[in-house]
């Protein structure tokens, strides 16, 4: 019940920092900055999104003028725009103050094993061991 508190925190966090986006917003906003000019059939594949779904979304963000989706030849184009960039620079603010709120109560000897652990994780799924 508490992390799940937590996780309602955060995401209030976040839309009070982007106004009229919804939290998978800021997910797919922040993911296409980590991920510059994807295909929009890609991008959805990697978000583990509906494509359908995928696509109301981005139209939506469009519309907020956030991204372009740019036509090359049959497939789509994703590119954040400037206010989109600037939308992500303010995601992240919010999520290192609360991460940093959040951490700042957490036994370092947990924390750093906890950064192993994700370490490890992560280096499993980059190496397509899972």
């Amino acid at each position: 019940m508490k992390f799940r508190n937590g996780i309602n925190r955060y995401i209030r966090m976040c839309e009070k920092e982007v106004d009229e986006l919804n939290i998978l917003d800021s997910v797919i906003l922040t993911a296409l900055r980590d991920n510059p000019n994807m295909l929009a059939k890609d991008f959805s594949k990697m978000l583990s999104i509906d494509p359908s779904y995928m696509t109301r979304d981005l139209v939506k963000l469009e519309k907020n003028e956030l991204i372009t989706r740019e036509k090359d030849g049959r497939q789509k184009t994703l590119r954040l725009t400037e206010k989109g960039e600037r939308i992500c620079t303010g995601i992240e603010r919010v999520k290192g103050k609360f991460l940093s709120e959040l951490f700042k109560k957490v036994d370092p000897d947990e924390l750093e094993a906890s950064q192993r652990i994700f370490r490890a994780a992560n280096k499993v799924l980059e190496e397509g061991k899972f």
